[in-house]
């Protein structure tokens, strides 16, 4: 019997012709860029605005710590204004339609050889590509946020690395500021919607914007992607630009946590940022780690505790006391990452040495079809971590028959845990490299073999990436072995 780990949202992506396709005219486009300017790097924005602040924040010091002559900013026509904030951050900006910028994302995400081939080019990079499908086990680690993520794992920068912020400028909004007769500082924008977070029951939206309206306060909400009306609400589906000089002259956002909230954040306005109840990736996403502002005021919500923290809400927006400053809880700066090491993942060696790996892999499964194989690692250390966990590991996955694939120079380790696993496979330690190599330097393969469910490497990325792109003085190895092995929780 073919042993099959839990599926993922990731597990059938190259199964899906659709996207493979769009992944093929994607890279059409994305080649067409090279050879349109071969003395630019691109950089792709292919998600949403908490994504592109991010990476307008960091990619001018990628620039200067990769020696880039020139970048070009790749993004969506409808987030203009929104890179130009920025324009200090890059040299030239590129605006693409939506669909466009969906192909281009796909030819990373669902074509894995033309991933490969571009990142060997070393000259176009997507945002945040690699962190989505390869290091989502990271958003289950507390000691990692998305900043964390972002500066190590994407841009291959320290983290100490300052995330520069925008002075925004704004565009005139008098006309609605007559139309609606706003005031100055009385005025709150509501933002109820989001598209990657769950919502939250309508009734606590309309009981604030009562309240607020009762107090004195003129109430809008940012419509889009959210279709009910607000009582006494003035509701507004605007381009980005237009709220966020409404945000700066009324003084008042409450928001369900966006990339709308990531934007406000960077007028003087009061921001209350609401996460959904028993949301799991408060930790991952939180305001007070972005380093932009400290007084913004973030609380999850509670079927239970709604009247409650409605009340603090009102306090923070309408009371005399100002508001608390929120917790600065930015992990501590690590050792600036070797870029060498880095460069590495381009290196053809390497990658032929990938290859090869894959070869053995190859003859592994069709060697025994009905076992499940856990790569261990070229370490002492990284071996005894691996079967500490290897019973809870075959528990946890209800694998019937797990095969441990061991250097034949750290064999005698196994036997300390030999009811741990049902069978070892003794390989040289060329071999093992290359079986490595499989998955740190091929791409294409590392992900066939993760989509198969039949293979476990328990040493290669994660601690690649965690050792070199500073994640190392954040969480231990013992934590990546346990988050890489275990079932992540949903």
């Amino acid at each position: 019997m073919n042993y099959k780990r839990e599926n993922t949202p990731y597990t059938n992506m190259f199964r899906d012709k659709g996207r493979r396709r769009q992944g093929r005219e994607g890279f059409r486009m994305c080649l067409g860029l090279l050879l349109n300017n071969p003395r630019t790097h691109y950089v792709i924005c292919t998600y949403g605005i908490g994504d592109a602040i991010l990476a307008c924040g960091l990619v001018g010091a990628y620039k200067k710590a990769y020696n880039i002559p020139h970048v070009t900013l790749v993004g969506k026509e409808r987030m203009r204004y929104l890179y130009e904030q920025y324009s200090d951050q890059y040299d030239c900006l590129l605006l693409k339609k939506e669909d466009d910028i969906v192909r281009m994302t796909n030819a990373f995400l669902f074509d894995p050889g033309s991933y490969l081939f571009m990142r060997w080019m070393k000259r176009i990079m997507p945002i945040p590509i690699m962190f989505y499908y390869r290091n989502l086990l990271l958003n289950h680690i507390p000691a990692i946020n998305m900043v964390n993520t972002f500066k190590a794992v994407i841009f291959g920068l320290p983290q100490n690395t300052p995330l520069a912020v925008a002075k925004p400028r704004y565009v005139p909004v008098d006309e609605y500021i007559e139309k609606y007769k706003l005031v100055r500082g009385k005025a709150v924008i509501l933002s109820p919607a989001a598209r990657n977070t769950p919502l939250m029951p309508d009734s606590f939206w309309e009981r604030l914007a009562v309240k607020l309206y009762k107090n004195g306060y003129s109430v809008i909400v940012n419509h889009f992607d959210y279709e009910k009306d607000l009582p006494h609400a003035i509701n507004l589906d605007c381009d980005l630009s237009i709220m966020l000089a409404l945000a700066e002259y009324g003084g008042h956002v409450i928001s369900l946590r966006s990339g709308f909230c990531d934007y406000m954040s960077l007028t003087h306005c009061k921001l209350t940022v609401i996460y959904p109840e028993g949301w799991d990736f408060v930790h991952n996403v939180s305001m007070a780690d972005w380093g932009i502002r400290n007084d913004i005021m973030e609380v999850q919500f509670s079927q239970a505790e709604s009247e409650n923290i409605l009340e603090d809400i009102m306090r923070a927006h309408t009371g005399d006391n100002p508001r608390p400053a929120a917790p600065n809880t930015v992990a501590a700066a690590g050792a600036a990452p070797d870029f060498e090491k880095v460069r590495v993942l381009s290196d053809i060696g390497r990658a032929i040495s990938g290859c090869l790996g894959n070869i053995k892999i190859g003859a592994m499964l069709r060697a025994n079809k009905a076992t499940h194989y856990l790569i261990l690692g070229n370490s002492e250390e990284r071996v005894r971590l691996a079967l500490a966990l290897a019973a809870r590991f075959k528990c946890a996955h209800d694998i019937a028959h797990l095969t441990v694939v061991v250097s034949s120079r750290y064999a005698a380790l196994t036997d300390e845990y030999s009811s741990s696993y049902d069978a070892r496979l003794e390989v040289s330690g060329g071999a093992l490299r290359h079986i490595l190599n499989a998955f740190r330097f091929d791409y294409a393969y590392f992900h066939y073999y993760e989509w198969e469910r039949r293979v476990t490497v328990a040493s290669a990325e994660e601690f690649f990436r965690i050792r070199y792109l500073g994640f190392e003085p954040l969480v231990s190895q013992k934590d990546i072995f346990e988050i890489a092995l275990m079932p992540v929780r949903r």
